[in-house]
């Protein structure tokens, strides 16, 4: 898979920033240790701090082994958003958290985070682009929660 190869020190600016609105940046290590960002994170970079990502070379990406109780997981939140959403909805979901599968997969609780936040009722309706403001991903509120991100946050448990 093509992705854009950062060094170190692009990948130290990008951490934490925005490419753009509601949008941060996700550098992912490959199997070598080199820092990457994908293809969207590129083309829908919008701040003009980063507007020099659009320059980075393209390289083939490998991820590391998959710690196989964190890919169990991501099977098993993936495996049911799929019988929960339309197809359209499920590509969606795919699209709009890769960058927090791949993570959670290899080695950060980002995709905890992400799923945890839609079951604060601050958020409300509020637009992005994750699951913690998508009515379509988060499902209905029953009795003050989430019933779905509820499930999802037993499955992605961080103290296992």
């Amino acid at each position: 898979m093509i992705l854009y190869q950062l060094t170190v020190e692009q990948k130290d600016l990008l951490v934490g920033q925005l490419f753009a609105p509601a949008s941060y940046f996700g550098p992912v290590q490959d199997i070598n240790g080199d820092w990457f960002i994908s293809g969207q994170e590129v083309d829908q970079c919008v701040n003009p701090d980063f507007q020099w990502v659009k320059t980075l070379p393209g390289a083939e990406y490998t991820p590391p082994p998959i710690p196989e109780n964190r890919q169990q997981k991501v099977d098993t939140i993936t495996s049911y958003m799929k019988s929960e959403l339309t197809d359209i909805q499920f590509r969606s979901f795919l699209s709009d958290c890769r960058n927090y599968l791949i993570d959670y997969t290899y080695y950060s609780d980002s995709l905890y985070y992400w799923v945890e936040t839609s079951n604060n009722a601050d958020w409300g309706d509020y637009t992005s682009n994750g699951f913690k403001t998508k009515t379509t991903y988060r499902g209905d509120l029953v009795d003050g929660l989430y019933p779905r991100v509820e499930y999802i946050l037993q499955i992605l448990n961080p103290t296992i």
